[in-house]
């Protein structure tokens, strides 16, 4: 099996890391490959904020969870019984944001395509990463403005997902089981 294939094969959504801080070089690579995913006509419509103190993490966690308890009861009940913390305590998160291009916010498929290239490149390099979509609700929905300022979201731009980094705390996790049904082949 291939680096790449094994990489994308043992990659899982941690939900328990260590407060371990990554080292600057990886979060730079991680970066650079961010930077690198392909979007729709190379319009590049994201902006990637690189979050690796640990405060702030833990500030915009607290501010998720106040948000999610009043406009999802039930994922923040879920949340609350694996542990209380949206961000899995992880002690780094890339917050991926968004324009809006022609009027349109900007296609769902680039930001899903940068967000697998960053939680790929993270497992490359040993880090452990959880795709989180319930992070839109510390960026956006407040009745005070929402933190887009301390994350250099650009003007503009919106909150969309955040992949959280770090080192998972026990024994990972097991990737999620495949489906081989879900596979057609037509020759």
């Amino acid at each position: 099996m291939t680096d790449t294939i094994e990489t994308i094969a043992t990659r899982y959504s941690c939900r328990n890391f260590k407060s371990d801080p990554l080292p600057a070089v990886d979060v730079q690579a991680i970066a650079q490959a961010a930077l690198q995913s392909p979007s729709a006509r190379n319009r590049q419509p994201w902006h990637f904020s690189f979050v690796t103190d640990k405060s702030l993490v833990d500030e915009l966690d607290g501010l998720g969870l106040e948000m999610l308890k009043i406009t999802s009861p039930e994922s923040y009940e879920r949340t609350m019984s694996r542990g209380g913390r949206l961000f899995y305590n992880a002690p780094a998160m890339v917050v991926i944001s968004a324009r809006h291009i022609d009027g349109l916010m900007s296609s769902g498929l680039d930001v899903g395509i940068a967000t697998a290239t960053i939680a790929l490149a993270a497992k490359g390099l040993g880090i452990d990463s959880c795709i989180c979509g319930l992070a839109s609700a510390a960026g956006n929905g407040h009745e005070t403005e929402p933190p887009y300022e301390r994350l250099g979201i650009p003007e503009g731009y919106e909150y969309v997902v955040a992949v959280l980094l770090g080192y998972a705390a026990g024994e990972p996790n097991a990737p999620h089981a495949v489906d081989e049904g879900k596979l057609t082949f037509i020759s």
